[in-house]
């Protein structure tokens, strides 16, 4: 309780003391940095300070650069961090007061231990709160508890007493494949591509082989039929996947689509993920089903999952890796690409990195550059086995079927990095672009901390300065919450219609006032403008407009004042300079 009688909030979980302890330990070895990194991720940081320091260190680390305080310094400097963690003098203090740099292992695990049980504080608070709340649906109920569980299966693995394996009594196994070299049995592979690209064709032209035992576009040809299930948020299953279907040469009887849930025998809604996992489970049962197919995965992520946020996605994803691993199933996520071109192609899919990092494989589709009509898959990442030839297809019409189905031409010399070269050339050099799209996209569900912002982006292949530069454009504004050292900057998109507000001669939005561009202002004044003119009266410079839109000063308004002062529309006046 405070002096005053009010309860006062409870501090969250907490190791202030490990966290620093392990970053001086890092300062001082990189045998404690690979220790490190081996437990714990910047995320899992109470303190800010701390998780800007550990960032920096892996960064200087993964480049294979000396981590010591001066170079650490050097590298928050250019990231422009260093005075947010205090200055030089604490990298150094960190550094002196660690017990022991061999301890390193032992002192990340007490920083993750610490995290783990603040999120499961935040996921239990959310539970209760939507439990509380009448209006909340008891299906976004149902996420959080998913989420809850999640987290605690987490953390229940994080605790558990190791079992140790000696390697020499295992018999090695090879990895199974439901097509060698692009989609593995039991794991989860991400599908990306533009919207156009026929990703969902290619993924029901699949199905069909699968389901029959048909040779796969290489020539690989599976060792019996499979079941496929299917969840599609965007095509019918009478107009769009049947006939794809058909037109492949599917066994329809192979292939179940998971149209709906039903909760507590009510009535059908969509399903989400991870809540409906056990629905996937029965569905994948009920075909002894190798593959399913998650087309778009952001359509069916439940609503408490921020698809740009690194934990949430992994908390998400890791029910569905357990049931991967459990049904021997392939997890096929379909994603589309980020409207912002980008080099990297494990960039190029929407959301955070957290999916292509769960992924074992990794696909995308693209346009031929030496086709206008044709299309290229091609292997992004894949974590079990080479990358293998790439493969061209066009999309052609089925008479029969009135539908588009597949039609492959061959190998292709196109890696991924080949077919997202010409995307990325049409980019703007600064990275402003990319970064806009990615701050309206990001901050489109509600305000986020900066730190958050800045640390989703990096991910995202877009660089701080590039966000600053894009946050004006994007219409960004930061507020700061709190006072000294626990005070924090967020950063909120402004949702109004900024096509409605009025435009300078070189096409630039201008604030309008809150009494509007012919609002009375002392002397029936509405707007101040950036440049002087001449006054229309006395002919010197001004940059004060009258109410009838005329440059006076307001010793030269008439009399009566100005006149036609609520002739004008202020949402539609040009501001001529």
């Amino acid at each position: 309780m405070s002096a005053n009688g009010n309860r006062t909030a409870p501090v969250p979980p907490h190791d202030l003391v490990a966290e620093q302890s392990l970053l001086g330990a890092m300062l001082m070895s990189r045998a404690a940095i690979a220790a490190a990194i081996e437990v714990c991720g910047a995320d899992d940081f109470y303190k800010r300070a701390h998780a800007h320091v550990f960032s920096a260190i892996t960064s200087l680390y993964g480049k294979g650069e000396p981590c010591d305080p001066v170079t650490v310094a050097g590298q928050l400097r250019a990231d422009g961090l260093l005075e947010v963690v205090g200055g030089p003098a604490v990298l150094t203090t960190l550094q002196f007061a660690t017990p022991a740099s061999s301890n390193a292992r032992r002192y990340a695990s007490m920083v993750l231990e610490a995290a783990m049980r603040r999120r499961v504080a935040t996921a239990s608070v959310d539970v209760y709160s939507a439990a509380m709340d009448p209006s909340v649906r008891a299906s976004l109920i149902g996420e959080r508890v998913a989420e809850l569980a999640a987290v605690a299966d987490m953390i229940a693995g994080s605790g558990a007493t190791p079992v140790l394996v000696r390697v020499s009594d295992v018999k090695a196994e090879r990895v199974e494949w439901v097509w060698p070299g692009y989609v593995p049995r039991g794991k989860p592979v991400m599908f990306d591509g533009d919207p156009g690209q026929g990703k969902s064709t290619l993924t029901l032209d699949l199905t069909a082989r699968i389901s029959t035992g048909s040779p796969m576009p290489d020539g690989y040809r599976p060792s019996a039929p499979g079941g496929v299930v299917l969840l599609s948020a965007e095509d019918g299953v009478a107009d769009t996947i049947r006939p794809r279907l058909e037109a492949a040469g599917a066994d329809l009887d192979r292939v179940v689509v998971l149209d709906s849930v039903r909760r507590d025998g009510g009535t059908p809604v969509p399903a989400s993920l991870p809540a409906d996992v056990d629905a996937v489970r029965q569905a994948i049962q009920a075909v002894d089903a190798v593959l399913v197919i998650v087309d778009p995965v952001m359509a069916f992520l439940g609503e408490s999952v921020n698809s740009y946020n690194d934990t949430k996605v992994r908390v998400a994803l890791h029910p569905l890796k357990i049931l991967g691993e459990q049904t021997g199933a392939a997890l096929m996520f379909v994603r589309h690409l980020r409207k912002a071109a980008v080099v990297n192609a494990l960039y190029a899919g929407g959301g955070s990195i957290g999916f292509i990092g769960a992924a074992r494989v990794g696909l995308i589709v693209a346009p031929d550059p030496d086709d206008d009509r044709g299309r290229v898959l091609a292997v992004t990442k894949s974590n079990l086995a080479a990358i293998p030839t790439s493969l061209a297809y066009r999309l052609v019409g089925d008479d029969e079927h009135g539908c588009a189905r597949v039609a492959w031409s061959g190998p292709s010399d196109y890696s991924a990095a080949d077919l997202l070269a010409p995307r990325a050339s049409e980019d703007d050099r600064d990275g402003t672009d990319a970064a806009v799209l990615f701050l309206r996209e990001f901050l489109g569900s509600g305000p986020q901390l900066a730190l958050d912002v800045k640390k989703a982006g990096k991910a995202a292949g877009i660089g701080e300065r590039s966000l600053d530069r894009a946050r004006k454009k994007a219409g960004v504004t930061t507020k700061r919450e709190g006072f000294g050292q626990g005070g924090r900057w967020r950063w909120h998109l402004d949702t109004t219609d900024r096509s409605r507000r009025p435009v300078d001669q070189r096409g630039h939005r201008r604030h309008v006032p809150k009494d509007g561009i012919n609002g009375e202002n002392g002397n029936g004044s509405g707007l101040t403008e950036l440049h002087p003119g001449p006054c229309d009266r006395c002919g010197k410079p001004t940059r004060r407009r009258s109410g009838d839109g005329a440059r006076r000063h307001a010793a030269c308004e008439p009399r009566d004042g100005p006149t036609s002062s609520t002739d004008h529309e202020p949402e539609v006046v040009t501001w001529r300079f």
